[in-house]
């Protein structure tokens, strides 16, 4: 959904350059449109600026930094209410003394419970949080192409909807049902290159030589700071470039 929503190659969509270039220049890109790698490029930089968009405005909810009704606040208070609870039993295992296991799990049981409950209807996609979210994610990337097909226009409004929704349900919900919680890591451009927590056209013989141009899908784990104890669930997708001599 993500390459399609980000799409910017092809006889539907016209890239607008100026704006285009500032966004590759402000990540530290070199590539310059129009060129077929400039695009290329771009369509996995505008992925990476849409995730962080959702991200952003979902902890903004959270933070009760929107407005909302007290109907469209229920995910922000049951979030609000269960840190609240896990912390609590925390201090709970932590103050009071006895030897039992439950009171241990409890903090993480409360947590994996009520996140799968928001994973499977937290924000519909009617949702004021969705709508508005959708509706700036549009605004956002029509700054850097123009969609000249009203069809596939139309269809660009449905996947905002669903990108929302699914981004805010994965990296939100779902990392917090599990047992241990997994995060997330994007690269900048210059980065070398980690073949261990990326993925993309380039193999282990050319880490040393290349460098990451841009990356469109952060990797998600557990990260330790030691390779052979990270838990990686899925790898960052990256777009490689040759190291400057």
């Amino acid at each position: 959904m993500l390459t399609d929503f980000t799409m910017v190659q092809g006889s539907d969509y016209k890239i607008i350059n100026n704006e285009a270039n500032a966004l590759l220049r402000a990540f530290r890109c070199e590539v310059n449109c129009p060129s077929l790698r400039a695009s290329l490029v771009l369509g996995f930089l505008l992925q990476r600026v849409i995730i962080i968009k959702i991200l952003e405005e979902v902890e903004k909810y959270l933070n009760g930094m929107l407005e909302g009704s007290r109907g469209t606040a229920l995910e922000r208070d049951i979030v609000n209410t269960t840190e609240t609870l896990i912390n609590q039993t925390i201090l709970l295992e932590k103050n009071r003394k006895g030897e039992d296991d439950i009171t241990k799990i409890t903090p993480i049981k409360i947590r994996q419970h009520v996140y799968s409950a928001l994973s499977c209807r937290g924000f519909p996609s009617d949702h004021s949080l969705i709508t508005t979210t959708a509706s700036k994610l549009l605004h956002k990337i029509n700054r850097f192409r123009k969609i000249v097909d009203e069809e596939t226009k139309s269809e660009m409004d449905d996947l905002a909807i669903q990108i929302t929704h699914k981004v805010i349900n994965i990296f939100y919900f779902s990392f917090k049902t599990q047992a241990s919680v997994p995060t997330y890591k994007f690269f900048d451009a210059g980065q070398a290159l980690e073949p261990h927590l990326m993925q993309g056209a380039f193999g282990n013989d050319d880490s040393e030589k290349s460098e990451v141009e841009v990356c469109g899908f952060p990797c998600i784990g557990i990260f330790t700071g030691d390779e052979l104890s990270d838990k990686i669930f899925i790898k960052a997708q990256i777009i490689p470039r040759s190291k400057r001599l």
